[in-house]
């Protein structure tokens, strides 16, 4: 029997049959899309229509929209756009303006008060904090104008300087200095505002410089003498007996010391005397009468009948002091509560221009005398005061209270005729 070897042969088939398997046949390549043909850039118009949209959505970059629409003004010029894009630019840069000025007005009206009320230097600070919105400075116009207005308040910083040291030299007593050549530089400016407020300090310093030289004439050539007001206590009292009894004088002005405020006067002293309390309520409740110096006739204060009107013993000193009717306005600019009362003064005073409470009432050729004015002493006010409460005035009431704390107003003519009246708030 014949033996046939199959082993190697099978485990040859069975090796075979457990081999790696073939890599499949690669997959097709898909063909390329082919590329699009290039886009046409953007119309003209497409591109304002974007820049239209922009601005809406947003409407408060003023300068990136004013370039955006400068970047096709070339393009647009000589076509049917071209007013159109000059338009959106005008626009622009007004809706900036109108923005910025409603942003700005509190700063500037601030800047405005300060550099009326002659305080350029703090105007100049609260400028210089000031700063203009990148945004809203198309072509750097507004920046400009800010320079152009610190400009101005260094100008006007520079004027107020001069104009003080000019007052501080005229009540110094020094009026040697000329306000128009001083200030000669500033009034050439090239700036309104400038040339306006030097204007202005040449007029103010020149009458500053008349009223002052004036005043030093006049208290130069004053005499010393009597109170120009009242009495002091102890002197003796001028009477009248043109009432039912001999009454004291209520009031007496020395006006020797003045005559160059007044006309020609035919006495040195007035005597003002009341019939009875409130008597400027009645035509004829005050009377007055003219005397001499040396008081004329008079009683001493033992002999003098009891008063209608009960008035301590008070006297004023010469004091020389002037009006300016003019600064009312500048008196309230600068805050004070009332500046009808520090342009003219209501007070027991000689000549001037005073202040009328209710109107002026003077007739033709009449001139201010002088005015007694209501007194009030009290307990908290200045120093005078706090010592006639403590001397007992303050528990009878009012020292001088003439209606409503008013005043009585004399007058004079040209021929020495002496007519009053009485006004009170």
């Amino acid at each position: 029997m014949r033996l046939v070897r199959v082993f190697p042969l099978a485990l040859a088939a069975v090796l075979s049959a457990c081999g790696p398997e073939p890599e499949p046949p690669p997959r097709p390549v898909p063909p390329r899309p082919a590329a699009p043909p290039p886009q046409a850039p953007p119309t003209l118009e497409e591109r304002m229509k974007r820049l239209e949209g922009a601005e809406k959505a947003e409407p408060g970059r003023f300068l990136a929209h004013h370039e955006a629409w400068s970047a096709i003004r070339a393009e647009a010029r000589g076509t049917r756009h071209e007013a159109a894009v000059a338009e959106k630019l005008d626009r622009l840069e007004g809706a900036a303006n109108k923005a910025y000025r409603e942003l700005y007005r509190p700063v500037q009206d601030e800047i405005r008060r300060l550099a009326g009320e002659r305080r350029p230097l703090e105007a100049r600070e609260r400028l210089l904090a000031w700063k203009v919105p990148p945004e809203m400075d198309i072509g750097g116009l507004l920046s400009a104008d800010l320079t152009r207005q610190l400009a101005v308040l260094n100008d006007l910083a520079l004027l107020e300087e001069r104009r003080r040291r000019l007052h501080e030299a005229v009540h110094a007593g020094d009026a040697s200095r000329d306000p128009a050549a001083e200030l000669g530089a500033f009034v050439d400016s090239p700036r309104v505002a400038v040339r306006a407020e030097a204007e202005r300090s040449i007029l103010e310093l020149r009458r500053l410089r008349a009223a002052e030289s004036r005043r030093r004439r006049i208290a130069a050539a004053a005499p010393e003498g009597p109170a120009v007001f009242g009495e002091r206590p102890g002197a003796r009292v001028p009477t009248e007996g043109r009432f039912e009894e001999r009454i004291p004088a209520a009031a007496r002005a020395s006006l020797e010391a003045s005559r160059g405020l007044l006309p020609r006067l035919p006495g040195d002293v007035l005597l003002v005397f009341l019939s009875e309390p409130h008597a400027w309520h009645k035509p004829d409740g005050v009377a007055v009468r003219w005397s001499t110096v040396d008081g004329g006739k008079t009683v001493s204060p033992d002999r003098c009948p009891t008063p209608p009107l009960a008035l301590p013993a008070m006297h004023a000193e010469l004091h020389r002091t002037a009006d300016y009717p003019e600064a009312t306005e500048t008196f309230r600019k600068r805050g004070h509560e009332q500046p009808y009362l520090l342009s003219r003064l209501q007070a027991s005073r000689i000549g001037g221009a005073p202040f009328f409470i209710q109107h002026d009432e003077r007739r033709k050729g009449e001139t201010i005398l002088c005015l007694l004015s209501s007194y009030q002493p009290g307990t908290t006010g200045p120093r005078e005061s706090r010592e006639l409460a403590r001397a007992g005035y303050a528990e009878v009431g009012p020292a001088l209270m003439i209606g409503d704390v008013g005043c009585l107003y004399f007058v004079v003519d040209g021929k020495g005729r002496v007519r009053w009246f009485e006004q009170c708030y």
